[in-house]
């Protein structure tokens, strides 16, 4: 066998047997580093580049890098081992850089004493100067086996897949020394839902493959993940600035900032704003407005300052209905099966009376749960659909299931019922005077039928229908207009239909008023037009003599539950929690004019 020296650059050119090619390649360096005979060899630049050419050889003491064959061309001084006796078996060795060169071209060497057949170590004196250019070397960085990798525990991990990081929200994370993690097993990490915005940590998620965290380390937080809650499609806009819908504390009435159509017979002027949920009533006098809304709450707003003055709360469930006494001050407000009874005078506001559906009367108001709504009803009572007051101020009408109640407000006593055959439940009604001793009461009800009640003014005992009004309409009765003689009804079949109560029938009949339900009625005597207010969100106006359209506006993107007016202004409660203010234009009632002779003439 032949010596291979570690790093040579020149010498005498001594050809190698090509049997020690493979041996060359694969031995150590103790096995390279032996004696042969009495003549060591030196490997010349010929036999050094047939073997190590592109392969991998040491330079220095720990670097491996692959060196091109034109290294090799430059001349560089050689180290050569020589032979020394010793009668010991221990390894000695001594040997020294050498001080000069002989030049480039020279085989210069210095001398270092090795034993007879004798392996050692090479000394550290023998290592090759870095080369002065490293810019066409190939820098290898060994990886260890994948059989390895198994023995030892350690698996190069892929990140995890967005499903996984959505559904899961979990991070993988190796244990102590990175080689551990089949002995701690995978760990499972809940994260926190960030609703504001979706982020995810790359630096988490590439922990599973660098870093190796220790048992004292504190745990890296996991990616947060977007709540589940948001549909698809919001995903797609996470990043963009959203401004939260604000409510505020207290409801204002501020100016309408809209177009205004001047071939409309009327124009808005104002918004009320303030509460939460869809209004279902109003009420209104000169100087107040008072609106119910599905967020259980009545506010009373001044329509001079265009604030809000009072709310009242407490209510198990919907406002549905609120009125509003002149003559006593006193507020009424229906939800579910009660009616409370405000003193506005007072400050702060003050219930002061609660009447049921069965009758009964409770002095102050019946205390609910403030954040859960009551929608089971206790025995004997029903839920209460609308009230009326009588124009005497007195009188109450409340209408529950399919018979109406008669209360004393003198006393806040039931003293009467008003029952006659109706099949379900009345959603509506009407009162008028029709002279000082005597009202008309009138019902509508669900089972699509008008029934009218003449009530004396002490209605005391069970009272019958007088008479009811023929053909009924195609659905529920949902509004009632009245006005004298006159009587305009609405119903979920979207028509309009007018009756005259003294010749007890129907006068005209509009179909397809409304794309949808007739929710609102409300008359305009000193302009002699009729407001309808529909589901489809649109406000619209009629001639009450012969029901010809004057105009239509759409004045809410929402349904229209509610319409009320005073002298100067009308007021339209809509499902998306606003009240609009609309006031008619100066032509109104020549519009009206015209619309009705148009009608006449067709």
């Amino acid at each position: 066998m032949h010596p291979l020296l570690i790093v040579p650059s020149g010498g005498h050119n001594i050809d190698a047997p090509k049997t020690d090619k493979v041996r060359r390649k694969t031995a150590t360096t103790e096995e390279l580093l032996y004696y042969t005979g009495a003549k060591p060899v030196i490997p010349t630049i010929d036999t050094l580049q047939e073997v190590v050419s592109e392969e991998t050889i040491l330079i220095g003491e720990e670097e491996e890098c692959s060196l091109p064959s034109r290294v090799f061309r430059e001349s560089r001084p050689t180290h050569v081992f020589t032979r020394q006796e010793s009668n010991t078996g221990n390894e000695e060795h001594a040997g020294s850089r050498p001080s000069s060169h002989q030049g480039q071209d020279s085989g210069s060497h210095a001398t270092i004493t090795v034993p007879d057949n004798l392996l050692m170590p090479p000394p550290k004196q023998t290592s090759l100067p870095r080369p002065k250019s490293l810019s066409n070397l190939r820098i290898y960085t060994a990886e260890p086996s994948p059989v390895l990798r198994r023995k030892a525990g350690t698996k190069n991990m892929p990140d995890s897949s967005p499903m996984l990081r959505r559904k899961g929200s979990f991070t993988l994370k190796s244990s102590s020394g990175g080689a551990a993690t089949t002995a701690s097993g995978l760990r499972r990490e809940r994260s926190f839902v960030l609703k504001s915005k979706r982020s995810y940590s790359n630096n988490n998620l590439a922990n599973c493959d660098n870093q190796a965290s220790t048992d004292d380390s504190p745990d890296s937080e996991s990616p947060p993940v977007q709540s589940r809650d948001k549909n698809v499609f919001s995903r797609l806009y996470t990043n963009m600035a959203t401004t939260p819908v604000s409510t505020p504390d207290i409801g204002v009435i501020s100016p309408f900032v809209g177009k205004s159509v001047m071939s409309k017979p009327l124009y808005c002027t104002n918004l009320a704003e303030g509460h939460d949920k869809p209004i279902l009533s109003l009420a209104a006098t000169e100087e107040l407005l008072f609106s119910g809304s599905k967020d259980r709450t009545v506010k009373v707003w001044d329509l001079a300052t265009g604030r809000e003055t009072q709310s009242f709360g407490g209510h198990p469930n919907n406002v549905v209905a609120v009125r509003y006494s002149v003559e006593t001050g006193l507020v009424f407000t229906v939800s579910l099966y009660n009616i409370k009874v405000w003193d506005i005078r007072e400050s702060p506001n003050k219930c002061v009376k609660t009447l049921s559906s069965s009758g009964m009367t409770v002095n102050g108001s019946i205390a609910v749960e403030p954040n859960s709504r009551v929608v089971t009803l206790p025995a004997g009572e029903a839920q209460i659909n609308d009230i009326q007051l009588a124009s005497n101020g007195i009188t109450l009408f409340s209408a529950a299931s399919n018979t109406v109640r008669v209360w004393d407000l003198r006393k806040f006593m039931s003293i009467g019922k008003l029952s006659g055959g109706h099949q379900a439940a009345i959603m509506v009604m009407a009162v008028e005077s029709i002279d000082a001793d005597n009202n008309y009461v009138i019902t509508g009800s669900k089972d699509h039928y008008i029934k009218v009640f003449e009530v004396p003014r002490l209605a005391v005992g069970v009272h019958t229908p007088k008479f009811n009004l023929d053909p009924p309409h195609y659905d529920g009765i949902q509004s009632l207009a009245l006005q004298g003689n006159t009587l305009f009804s609405g119903s979920r079949d979207t028509s309009i239909k007018k009756w005259d109560l003294e010749e007890e029938k129907l006068k005209y009949s509009v179909n397809q008023a409304h794309k949808d339900w007739v929710e609102a009625l409300q008359l305009l005597p000193q302009y002699n037009c009729l407001l309808s207010g529909g589901r489809d969100g649109y406000l619209k106006v009629w001639n009450c003599d012969n029901c010809a359209l004057v105009g239509d506006i759409r004045a809410h993107g929402s349904p229209i539950n509610a319409i009320a007016t005073n002298s100067t202004c009308i007021f339209t409660g809509s499902n998306d929690q606003t009240v609009g203010i609309w006031k008619p234009r100066n032509n109104l009632s020549a519009l009206v004019m015209d619309a009705g002779e148009m009608g006449n003439n067709t």
